[in-house]
């Protein structure tokens, strides 16, 4: 898929299949440097990073609330949860 984004139109659809990379391997750098490839990879992996994150912190919180502290209806849970009763 990578090799035939380069391509055009019906060269696309009937380039060979035998795994050479031909044309496109060679025009896969340049068109990386003239992007801001580094800069939209860095860019999506701290979006990433800080929704699992914070995520992971309420979640976590969260759960920790839900099994320590009582409130009404803690009882009434729907049975298809995984909740742990004493």
């Amino acid at each position: 898929m990578t090799t035939t984004s380069f391509q055009a139109g019906r060269r696309c659809s009937s380039s060979r299949r035998n795994g050479s990379l031909g044309v496109a391997s060679r025009k896969l750098p340049n068109a990386l440097s003239r992007s801001a490839f580094p800069r939209f990879f860095l860019n999506s992996a701290i979006v990433s990073a800080s929704v699992m994150l914070g995520n992971l912190i309420f979640c976590t919180l969260a759960g920790y609330g839900l099994a320590k502290y009582r409130f009404r209806g803690r009882t009434r849970a729907p049975a298809s949860s995984s909740s742990c009763r004493r």
